[in-house]
Formats: C-alpha cells, sequence, structure tokens
C-alpha cells in the first residue's frame, strides 16, 4: 500500500510542478524526493526518490531524465548526511532541502529566470524547505499503511 501512496503523492507532486505558474513556487517534485532522503529507510531510498524523479520526467517530457538523475545524486551525495539529519529534525528536513533546492536549481539554469536571479533562488528554496516540513507534519503521524514509505526513518 504504501508505493500506492507514494505512487500518488508522486503524481499529485509533478501535476503541480508542471502547472504552476508562480515564479518562485516550491519544487514540489524535489521537496517530495528530499522529504523521502530524510524520513525513510536506507533500503528503499533510491528507488523511491528514482520514481518520483521518474514521474516528474514523464510530466515534463523536455526535462529527458533531468530529475531522475539528479535525484539519485543527490541521494548519493545525502547517505553520509543521513546520520546526522534526524528523522524528527524539522530544522535538518529544511536546510537540506534548501541546499538540495539551490543546487538543482543552479544545475538547471532554465529553473533560474533572468528577472528573479539570486532572490528567486533563495524564495523557491525557502518554500520548498517548507513544503518539506509541511509534508512532515502533515503525513509522518499517518497510520503505517498509509505512509508513503512505512513510516519509517533514521
Amino acid at each position: 500500500m504504501s508505493w500506492v501512496i507514494l505512487i500518488l503523492f508522486g503524481l499529485v507532486a509533478a501535476y503541480a510542478q508542471t502547472t504552476s505558474t508562480a515564479l518562485a513556487a516550491p519544487a514540489y517534485c524535489l521537496g517530495l524526493a528530499s522529504w523521502c532522503m530524510v524520513n525513510g529507510s536506507d533500503k528503499d531510498m533510491f528507488i523511491r526518490v528514482w520514481l518520483i524523479g521518474f514521474l516528474c520526467d514523464c510530466m515534463q517530457p523536455q526535462a529527458g531524465m533531468f530529475y531522475q538523475l539528479s535525484f539519485l545524486v543527490l541521494a548519493l551525495g545525502f547517505l553520509p548526511l543521513r546520520s546526522l539529519v534526524f528523522k524528527r529534525s524539522m530544522s535538518g528536513w529544511f536546510i537540506w532541502t534548501f541546499i538540495a533546492c539551490c543546487v538543482v536549481s543552479v544545475i538547471d539554469a532554465t529553473s533560474l529566470h533572468v528577472s528573479g536571479g539570486l532572490g528567486l533562488l533563495i524564495t523557491r528554496a525557502c518554500f520548498t524547505g517548507a513544503l518539506v516540513v509541511l509534508l512532515g507534519v502533515i503525513a509522518n503521524p499517518l497510520p503505517e499503511r498509509f505512509h508513503p514509505f512505512g513510516n519509517v526513518g533514521v
């Protein structure tokens, strides 16, 4: 059941990201992938973040495999930090997501609009970090069978 819930979350995030018209809208797929990295077991983390990237790439065919690859690289980079970012540490979630959003946005120059520049990047990273904290507040109390990854954690 948790994989079905994760796919539903991923489809909603991918749809919200592709239909959002606000310049500083959060990176919904990155937020969901980041939440999977900080609040889930090591066992299936790479599969979960790849699946979210795959769903996002399917909704945005012009991206190629950008989201799949960038989320997997972020997950690889997160492994050594996993012991520092605890399951219930919302400030750690925010900081990791902020850094991840900045890195992905700089790599994907199309998300940085000429009119926004650094201010837009920081605003979007803050909104994405806040999204991860909100996801944690809403979804962590869910029963294990309805949690996107079984309500396990670091």
